[in-house]
């Protein structure tokens, strides 16, 4: 059986990348020291996005 697929468009993608990066912000204190794991199919863009809004430098691709 095929998992069922989801399709987005970037301003949605962003809109998502947003709000989980608020989520994020809200539960840790100190993300200066933070590294960001971004899973290369299909999640690299969202997680650029993520980590320019929290200001995270270090980003290791999976």
């Amino acid at each position: 059986m095929e998992p069922e697929k989801l399709s987005l468009n970037f301003d949605e993608i962003k809109h998502l990348s947003d709000i989980l990066a608020q989520k994020i912000a809200a539960d840790c204190a100190d993300l200066s020291q933070a590294t960001l794991v971004a899973v290369s199919r299909g999640g690299l863009i969202p997680a650029q996005l993520i980590a320019y809004k929290l200001n995270i430098r270090d980003i290791r691709v999976m």
